[in-house]
């Protein structure tokens, strides 16, 4: 069964759908959605963590995620 999650900052948002398969569909404020697969999406987690990681630091404190119910 497929997950939703709302990933929000202030009144910034994206919601990030995780399907059975392991692939992320990724939907900002605007309705543009990013698919990817679970190879990319890991990819990416690569990425960030390592190339833009530091820049980012100490900037998710005020980050909140939340499990959208389906219903």
């Amino acid at each position: 069964m497929a997950k939703s999650y709302r990933i929000s900052k202030g009144k910034e948002y994206i919601i990030v759908t995780v399907d059975d398969s392991g692939a992320y569909i990724i939907k900002d404020m605007a309705g543009r959605k990013v698919f990817l697969s679970k190879y990319q999406a890991e990819l990416m987690k690569f990425g960030i963590q390592h190339v833009i990681g530091e820049s980012m630091k100490g900037g998710g404190d005020d980050v909140k995620v939340e499990e959208i119910k389906g219903g």
